[in-house]
């Protein structure tokens, strides 16, 4: 094994460590799927329920599911479109958004901490390694 694929062994560690701890900083009434999609609507605002099932990468069945639970909540709510009514659109309701404010609040604070023992320039160069290896990531995609 290279030096190079035990740095990539060392990260692939470490970004498994960070994301058990982003999914323990989300709110345990709500599954990991559920809270990206009110984040998405939150961020974005509404959208139809295919460019939400886009964003979340999930199949629209499974962004189905997520609605249905979510709208059960009181969190969203689902409407045809005015133009087309086969679309369906989603929104967060006013108590979503509520939800949404006071987790974000919640999570900066936690992310904070997270970061808080990287100084800016730290940060700053971590932020832009990160950048690039998402464009890639895009890039990919295409």
């Amino acid at each position: 094994m290279t030096n190079r694929d035990q740095m990539i062994d060392g990260l692939e560690h470490i970004f498994s460590q960070i994301a058990r701890r982003f999914r323990k900083m989300h709110d345990d009434s709500l599954t990991f799927g559920q809270f990206s999609a009110l984040a998405t609507l939150y961020h974005e605002g509404s959208m139809p329920m295919g460019t939400l099932s886009e964003h979340l990468g999930v199949s629209m069945a499974s962004a189905t599911g997520m609605v249905d639970r979510l709208v059960h909540a009181g969190w969203v709510e689902r409407g045809r479109s005015q133009t087309d009514r086969r679309v369906v659109w989603v929104e967060l309701t006013d108590s979503g958004r509520e939800k949404m404010a006071s987790k974000q609040t919640v999570r900066h604070q936690q992310i904070q901490k997270l970061f808080a023992p990287l100084g800016e320039a730290d940060l700053e160069h971590l932020k832009e390694i990160l950048e690039r290896v998402v464009a890639e990531m895009e890039t990919d995609e295409k």
